[in-house]
């Protein structure tokens, strides 16, 4: 005679998990250049949850002779008004900017230009090309 089987528990099946659709925080690559000099340029990974401020943030730091006074910011290659940061877009995130990010494979890359108005008083403002006036030695 068979024998019976007492009734087991019946295991439950874990639900699928859809990988794609569960929130994944996005990076980008910014590309920060100055508008003056090439050798200013670097790039930096940011996630695209952070606000602009950081990016900012970022160029201050890597240049410690740069201050907020007179840094603006601009999306892209050019500096024009129309590319140019307003003072509210500092606390929105980089998404919201239009600066799309992906994962860090993806390799999303984005531009940002800087242009930083030196002091009055910095050696930048030295006025070039002008002729030597003549020295004098002694009361005239």
């Amino acid at each position: 005679m068979p024998v019976k089987k007492k009734g087991g528990k019946k295991k439950k099946l874990a639900k699928a998990v859809d990988w794609g659709a569960m929130p994944h925080e996005r990076f980008v690559y910014i590309e920060v250049r100055n508008s003056a000099w090439a050798s200013m340029r670097f790039t930096v990974e940011v996630s695209s949850l952070q606000p602009l401020e950081t990016v900012r943030q970022i160029i201050i730091d890597r240049h410690a002779a740069v201050s907020s006074q007179g840094l603006r910011l601009f999306l892209g290659e050019e500096c024009t008004p129309e590319n140019e940061f307003k003072a509210e877009d500092y606390s929105l995130p980089l998404e919201e900017l239009n600066i799309q990010g992906g994962s860090k494979n993806d390799h999303f890359e984005q531009v940002i230009t800087y242009e930083h108005t030196p002091f009055s008083k910095s050696i930048l403002n030295i006025p070039r090309g002008l002729p030597m006036l003549p020295m004098t030695v002694g009361p005239n």
